[in-house]
């Protein structure tokens, strides 16, 4: 009884993990430079945020660039995504593989996205992004890039 009592209280304190979760699907389309739709092998369309990183939203600076950047990497190729959650706007949100490359590190180290830092303590993401920084590519060509979530707050219209 003492053991069971115990077994109780550490399933109640023990938090829930999301299980991550993997699929396989063709990019059929890019949308920005952190948004892509693809169909998996049984045709089902599915939309992917990648995860941790935030590019420029397609009226800012860079932002259609972020956009071919991402399809240059990945347009109408087999990926795979590993995933452990969807956003509110029923995205997948997850890290995105090709040829064993990460393609949300490789996003912010080629300049065209932001370590998204709510979602996103990784060191090895920040170190990416401060050598970005440093030689100055992409949106860190400009002196004061506005981040993303700068950006949609300042063209909201009320």
């Amino acid at each position: 009884m003492f053991m069971q009592k115990i077994l109780w209280i550490f399933l109640f304190f023990t938090p829930f993990v999301a299980q991550a979760e993997t699929i396989v699907c063709n990019v059929v389309g890019v949308f920005d430079g952190d948004t892509f739709k693809c169909l998996t092998k049984n045709k089902v369309e599915e939309v992917i945020r990648l995860k941790g990183i935030d590019a420029p939203e397609k009226k800012q600076p860079f932002g259609n660039k972020a956009k071919k950047q991402l399809s240059n990497l990945i347009f109408g190729k087999d990926v795979l995504v590993n995933y452990s959650e969807e956003d509110i706007y029923k995205r997948l949100v997850g890290d995105v593989l090709f040829e064993g490359r990460l393609i949300n590190q490789d996003m912010v180290a080629s300049g065209y996205a932001w370590v998204f830092r709510k979602y996103n303590r990784d060191k090895k993401y920040l170190e990416i992004e401060a050598e970005a920084r440093k030689n100055h590519l992409g949106i860190w060509s400009q002196k004061n890039p506005t981040y993303p979530s700068k950006f949609r707050r300042s063209t909201r219209k009320y």
